[in-house]
């Protein structure tokens, strides 16, 4: 068109770094953060998504770095406009590093009930 020659057009794209996410080919990561107390006991995050928040339900009992798979919650594949890649969510279980002597009482009670107390031996005792 125009009178000029024919060609090919090339586009190339730089992909800012995220904060949040890291990628490797069409597949995304991410850390959830929770405490031991959601952990034991289960609960659900908000968790961010290329698309926008999702509600994630972390069951009982989750060990730390569990990883957690969103379908299709990743990039768009090149190339192929109906298929993603997946989101991957590292659980990451903050413990407390210091506890109140109340909350070192109902971990002990915790423990004792639990049957798992070793002798002399409690939470953040030394």
């Amino acid at each position: 068109p125009r009178g000029g020659p024919a060609g090919d057009l090339y586009v190339f794209l730089t992909v800012k770094p995220s904060k949040t996410f890291t990628r490797d080919g069409a597949d995304l990561y991410s850390n959830v953060e929770i405490s031991y107390l959601d952990a034991i006991l289960g609960c659900t995050k908000t968790v961010e998504t290329v698309d926008g928040n999702v509600e994630l339900k972390i069951s009982s009992g989750t060990q730390p770095e569990t990883v957690m798979k969103l379908d299709g919650k990743g990039a768009p594949k090149l190339n192929d406009k109906e298929s993603r890649g997946n989101h991957f969510i590292t659980v990451k279980v903050q413990i407390p590093t210091s506890v109140s002597k109340d909350e070192k009482e109902l971990l002990d009670q915790l423990q004792e009930k639990s049957g798992k107390a070793t002798a002399g031996q409690g939470f953040f005792r030394k």
